[in-house]
């Protein structure tokens, strides 16, 4: 449990000094090159997903300017490479489309009121890449304009592990027992999400179980994410729950231990998160109605990917 629990810190501190450069985010799990060597002059790359295994994956990321500013060239050539230190060749070379997602994140002043603070998200794409082997990969990323003029590419390094540090495509789920509304407990004190919506509060996810239906689950906390695509992909996911919620059911839980967060201590994973061996923050797991994982997203995520897995799982139901 401890050492779970220590590369679970681990992870999130590496999505934090990412995502400190990302928003408008990112995480790595290996020691990458100086940035200033694997980018060209111009252009800067973050990833914006940090659980990328053998087999098939969303891979996304950031791109910005020098001057810090996101910039939304779509789409974008990018060129996978194995092991780019021993000149490797040419994996795979697709395309990434950028995608942008609005969403507020509650802010918390002194005098203990609360505001809403609108945010942006913006990233790229690449979906169902395939990396075919373990180790350390290179994503070479070039917009048109930079392939007109035969300019260098930007780089982005990243490590490929053997497996999911959580639930993957085919899992059964946890039956977690997460916090829900009764008259003793309100709103407050299991959800940071303004407004909140009643009905991701009213099951937990063993109750949602048994009920045979779709299931949605959100893990965000929009006042202490660190990554700060909290806010943002829970909206996104109110967004969906608004059109489906007579097909599925959603749920919302906190990744953090509240009150441990609002004390002020260190952030701790809470008992749902870490039963479910969450590695960052913001996940969104899609659940069939037997309880197996349909689909997964880590990090930013689209209003489109969402109904698009929905969609999917509907028509086969």
């Amino acid at each position: 449990m401890i050492k779970h629990f220590t590369d679970l810190l681990k992870g999130i501190i590496i999505v934090l000094i990412s995502m400190f450069l990302f928003l408008n985010c990112s995480s790595f799990t290996e020691p990458v090159p100086d940035p200033k060597s694997i980018n060209n002059s111009d252009v800067s790359l973050f990833l914006a997903v940090s659980d990328i295994v053998v087999g098939e994956n969303r891979f996304s990321f950031g791109m910005f300017d020098k001057n810090g500013s996101m910039l939304k060239d779509s789409p974008l050539e990018v060129e996978f490479l194995l092991n780019p230190e021993s000149n490797a060749k040419t994996v795979l070379k697709t395309q990434a489309n950028f995608m942008a997602i609005q969403g507020t994140t509650p802010h918390r002043h002194i005098d203990g009121s609360i505001h809403l603070h609108d945010e942006s998200v913006g990233f790229h794409v690449v979906d169902g890449v395939e990396f075919n082997e373990l180790g350390i990969w290179v994503a070479k990323v070039r917009t048109e304009k930079e392939i007109e003029l035969d300019l260098p590419p930007s780089e982005l390094y990243f490590e490929v592990k053997e497996k999911s540090s959580t639930l993957v495509v085919g899992d059964f789920i946890p039956q977690s027992q997460n916090p829900v509304i009764t008259p003793l407990i309100d709103f407050k004190d299991i959800t940071t999400h303004q407004p909140p919506i009643p009905e991701f509060y009213r099951l937990t996810i063993a109750e949602a179980l048994t009920e045979a239906k779709p299931l949605v689950v959100v893990f965000s906390t929009p006042a202490f994410c660190i990554s700060r695509m909290c806010g943002p992909v829970t909206d996104v996911v109110a967004e969906a729950f608004n059109t489906y919620n007579n097909f599925a059911n959603f749920i919302h839980i906190e990744p953090w231990d509240l009150k441990s967060a609002r004390e002020g201590e260190r952030l701790m994973w809470s008992e749902i998160a870490a039963e479910w061996r969450l590695p960052s923050e913001p996940w969104v797991f899609i659940v069939d109605d037997k309880g197996k994982v349909f689909a997964r997203f880590e990090g930013p995520i689209s209003l489109e990917e969402i109904e698009g897995s929905l969609d999917h799982l509907l028509r086969l139901e």
